[in-house]
């Protein structure tokens, strides 16, 4: 892809679009962030991509924030209960209080039912908790960048939304909720009309997942590990599990059984996904069938590119 684009002046192209991110048996990993130009390349019909007919949504207002301060003098937003001071100062994992937006573009390398064949815009905010050795975007998640106001957000949902997103998804840490939240309530107020989906890490309190409560259409919570597993992950977050069945039970109470339209388009409800990694045979065999456990009115998804750092 490197030397495609040599010739190519980036600035006047469309938004990119992530094709696929593939960890291929000798290790390397492809990843491809491609123009509408290039499409063919990634095997994507760029004729099927319809760009919204100019409905640019309207930017021209600033969000209050200042009433979310209490969440983040002694924050416990996640499970870890940390009580750092998130208003005065920056938490070396989940920094301050200030939106940070490490990426935004539109995804054609997630789930079909989320994809369809607009591509889902993907907004990732940095400053997770965790330190999953799984994370896709490790230096996205937990890198600096510069703090990002509410009409930068809002820019951006903008030209995503223009550029024919099938929806909109959130890969937000709790410890961003609340901004998160004003952000999704104004879109509502303004009758967005394509779904938004909360990308979670399943480490979730029920009591920050009820602050999203009428916002979120699709939930879209990792199942990383289950109780008492062996797995690396469980030195860090051995309540992991405990966190993410109560979380699920919340947020499939917000928005009930999964909705499809005529199209094969997921448009409200939950999907639960777990990225396959290094988890024993055993183990491995124990989360497939806690999966498919779950009631049918869930969406279940296992894939396959797990990154091990």
């Amino acid at each position: 892809m490197k030397n495609l684009n040599k010739n190519i002046n980036i600035r006047k192209k469309s938004l990119p679009r992530q094709s696929d991110l593939t960890i291929r048996p000798d290790g390397t990993v492809y990843i491809s962030y491609i123009w509408k130009d290039l499409a063919d390349l990634a095997g994507i019909d760029s004729s099927e991509v319809n760009p919204s007919p100019n409905n640019h949504i309207n930017i021209n207002f600033e969000l209050d924030d200042t009433n979310t301060k209490h969440l983040y003098n002694s924050c416990s937003l996640c499970p870890k209960d940390c009580g750092f001071d998130r208003w005065e100062g920056i938490h070396p994992k989940c920094g301050n209080h200030q939106l940070c937006l490490s990426a935004a573009g539109i995804s054609m390398g997630e789930e079909k039912l989320i994809t369809g064949n607009g591509g889902t815009g993907m907004f990732i905010f940095s400053g997770c908790p965790l330190s999953c050795p799984s994370c896709h975007g490790e230096s996205m998640i937990r890198g600096h960048y510069p703090e990002s106001n509410f009409q930068d957000v809002f820019k951006a949902i903008d030209n995503i939304y223009n550029a024919g997103a099938q929806n909109i998804q959130f890969i937000c840490p709790p410890g961003h909720y609340p901004k998160i939240s004003l952000i999704v309530a104004q879109l509502k107020k303004m009758n967005f009309p394509i779904p938004i989906i909360l990308k979670s890490s399943g480490y979730e309190k029920v009591e920050t997942i009820k602050q999203l409560n009428g916002l979120i259409d699709i939930y879209l919570p990792d199942c990383k590990i289950l109780k008492n597993s062996q797995h690396a992950l469980v030195k860090e977050i051995p309540d992991y599990f405990d966190y993410f069945e109560k979380a699920l039970t919340e947020m499939y109470r917000q928005v009930g059984p999964v909705i499809i339209d005529a199209k094969g388009n997921l448009t409200k409800g939950v999907l639960v996904r777990h990225v396959r990694g290094s988890l024993s045979i055993e183990e491995f065999s124990q989360m497939e069938k806690y999966l498919n456990s779950l009631t049918p009115n869930i969406a279940i998804s296992i894939l396959d590119n797990f990154i091990s750092f």
